[in-house]
């Protein structure tokens, strides 16, 4: 009965050693194809969204009247550079 004690933990450590480099092994392959998946998404140029605006200015100034337009400008990801 020493000897099937002895055996035991020993089958049983060779399975959880099995079992952790198969676990590790699929979530570095996971973790990969997460890196791989990031990068060409951050690769693309962003979608810009042009709309107008839901009113429009008109400002006197002296003679002149003058009538202003700005549209709204969006875009998906927020810019890394800004000018």
């Amino acid at each position: 009965m020493a000897d099937s004690d002895e055996e035991a933990p020993a089958s049983g450590r060779s399975r959880f050693d099995a079992v952790h480099k198969w676990s590790a092994t699929i979530a570095a392959v996971a973790a990969l194809a997460f890196s791989l998946y990031n990068f060409t998404e951050l690769q693309r140029k962003p979608e810009i969204d042009l709309t107008l605006p839901h009113f429009m200015r008109i400002g006197v100034k002296g003679n002149d009247v003058r009538f202003f337009v700005q549209p709204t400008v969006s875009a998906r990801v927020r810019p890394q550079a800004t000018d």
